[in-house]
């Protein structure tokens, strides 16, 4: 009888300096996409940017997509930790961008065309993740 030896999750046996890190990382992506999402407009004149709700929301979604990458590799997720948050950030992209199509805020078919390959990249980033995984997984590990 095979037995498969446990590893500890790499956030159990990880120094106190990476624990920081990832705490850190995580609470900066938490917190750009919530001031994105919130108060766009004071976030815009901090940084000097343009006063665009829809582009302080499209910063936002790829602060979430790099979130998610964090969450992922402190699970023990690292070969998954970056295909993964580029996936969901397009993903969220993609819906930011059909929210704002659909609000009339942007037009055109250049736009369609950019909410399409976004959920593309992210619809198939999350399929490269779910087939290596479920290889993974029939390869008895």
């Amino acid at each position: 009888m095979n037995a498969t030896p446990v590893v500890a999750p790499p956030w159990r046996s990880a120094s106190w300096t990476h624990k920081a890190l990832g705490a850190g990382a995580l609470a900066m992506a938490v917190g750009a996409f919530t001031g994105h999402l919130v108060i766009p407009d004071r976030v815009a004149d901090h940084y000097g940017w343009t006063r665009d709700r829809w582009y302080q929301r499209e910063l936002g979604a790829f602060n979430a997509g790099l979130g998610y990458g964090v969450i992922a590799y402190a699970r023990g997720h690292s070969d998954q930790a970056f295909v993964g948050s580029w996936g969901v950030a397009a993903l969220l992209l993609a819906l930011t961008r059909a929210a704002a199509i659909g609000r009339g805020a942007r037009r055109g078919p250049r736009n369609v065309a950019i909410v399409v390959e976004d959920a593309a990249l992210g619809i198939g980033a999350l399929a490269l993740i779910r087939r290596n995984r479920s290889r993974f997984t029939e390869a008895g590990h």
